[in-house]
């Protein structure tokens, strides 16, 4: 059971470092692009609205469609979603159900592995701001099994 775990584990990491550099946006699209503006200097221009906005986005979508396929075949689905001033990364294991021993021991190994991760999310909540109007931007990673639980679950925030 532990080495299934830990297998689970570095395939979930791997999943998080690619849709970060998949989702994570272009700093030159968003100073180029902007479909938000303002006749005053002063005011910042954003390209989106909120986070519901930019996750809807067909940019956004476009870059999600392959990365979210090749997951399903991994017996791992994910969704992002956006809510007030949270991205939410929800990783579900398709094919796991986890009892409490087991729960206890993935939770562990995924708060070590966010911890180690836990720079590039809080970069991408600050590059949420530059983009997206949304005050102190939050980045959620959960992940959950096959029932709906609850395994482990963090948020970052920008620096």
């Amino acid at each position: 059971m532990k080495k299934i775990i830990k297998l689970l584990t570095c395939m979930a990491m791997l999943t998080m470092v690619l849709s970060l550099a998949a989702c994570g946006g272009d700093d030159d699209s968003s100073n180029n692009n902007s479909s938000k503006s303002d006749n005053s200097s002063n005011d910042k221009t954003y390209m989106y609205d909120s986070i519901e906005e930019y996750v809807n986005s067909e940019e956004f979508q476009s870059s999600l469609e392959s990365l979210m396929s090749s997951l399903e075949d991994s017996g791992m689905k994910m969704d992002i979603t956006g809510k007030d001033n949270k991205l939410i990364y929800t990783y579900t294991y398709t094919s796991i159900t986890v009892d409490d021993d087991s729960k206890e021991a993935m939770a562990e190994a995924l708060e070590s592995g966010l911890t180690e991760q836990s720079s590039q999310f809080t970069s991408l909540a600050a590059s949420l701001s530059e983009m997206i109007d949304v005050k102190d931007p939050v980045v959620q990673v959960r992940y959950i099994d096959a029932e709906g639980t609850v395994i482990y679950e963090a948020d970052f925030s920008a620096e």
